[in-house]
């Protein structure tokens, strides 16, 4: 008897998650959203978290401030050239710096949270501003030793400027830094984002 219930359990167990996962409704659609979101909130989130000790292990880039265009390192080299030159960056330097072809809109981006400031130029950093809700991805192009700590200064490798709000970044806005890209696949959050605040305008 015992067994010819635990039985039915198990077959009503492997019946939801064949329709979770086999089943075209719109219903079964909304509960995989359901969770997913859960298990990537309270479970992806929290393992990672602790994993690269970031309080924000992964983000998604919501701009092409570090896009290169799939140019060839010199074409986007070329106009940038003097900027870099005024910051003390060479070409030689820059080729050899992570992400050195930028990143594109959509990707993910991996965080480690670094306890001592152990950044240095090159690095690619997210870090938090006043100005705005969502945090900036940008590379370190600059830093000045003061007596209250490192300030540093950054750029996106796309932008032929800098913005006012990252030329003196201080350690506590800095959340993390770069270890890894997952391509594109931020796209699948990103466009629903989009749509939504397109709807709503």
């Amino acid at each position: 008897m015992f067994k010819r219930d635990f039985r039915k359990k198990k077959s009503g167990i492997g019946k939801f998650w064949d329709w979770l996962w086999n089943s075209k409704s719109i219903w079964s659609w909304a509960v995989l959203f359901v969770v997913a979101f859960f298990v990537i909130q309270f479970v992806f989130f929290p393992v990672l978290g602790a994993i690269f000790s970031s309080k924000l292990p992964a983000v998604i880039v919501e701009s092409g401030s570090m896009e290169h265009n799939w140019k060839p390192f010199d074409e986007f080299w070329q106009p940038q050239e003097k900027l870099y030159y005024d910051l003390g960056i060479t070409k030689e330097q820059f080729l050899k710096f992570s992400f050195k072809d930028g990143f594109d809109k959509g990707d993910i981006i991996i965080v480690r949270g670094m306890k001592n400031e152990g950044y240095k130029i090159g690095n690619v950093i997210i870090f938090s501003v006043s100005t705005q809700k969502t945090p900036i991805i940008h590379r370190i192009v600059k830093i000045e030793e003061t007596s209250d700590g490192k300030i540093y200064s950054t750029k996106g490798d796309h932008n032929l400027g800098q913005l006012d709000v990252e030329k003196k970044i201080l350690s506590s806005q800095i959340i993390g830094k770069a270890v890894f890209i997952i391509p594109k696949l931020g796209w699948a959050k990103l466009a629903f984002v989009e749509l939504f605040r397109a709807i709503a305008r």
